[in-house]
């Protein structure tokens, strides 16, 4: 079950970072994705993250325990390369 959640939450940052990246000014239009635009990201930035993702799932474990510890592990690297 958390994996097809997790699966379905990159799917929706996905398509979020597919139509923010059709922008020309680099930046989230607030009107559309209000939400997305307060966190104040560049579109290199969200896409650096989604392929760090993507990337993690590839390895996803299978059992429940194991997929938690690993899903915290991961966001945490994630984060830590973003500074």
């Amino acid at each position: 079950m958390k994996k097809s959640i997790a699966i379905l939450m990159l799917l929706i940052l996905g398509l979020c970072i597919s139509t923010i990246a059709e922008q020309t000014d680099n930046h989230v239009d607030p009107d559309k994705w209000p939400s997305v635009a307060a966190l104040g990201l560049s579109n290199d930035v969200m896409m650096s993250i989604y392929n760090d993702y993507e990337t993690a799932w590839e390895t996803y474990p299978e059992t429940i325990d194991e997929a938690t510890k690993y899903e915290e592990k991961v966001s945490q690297e994630i984060a830590e390369n973003l500074d």
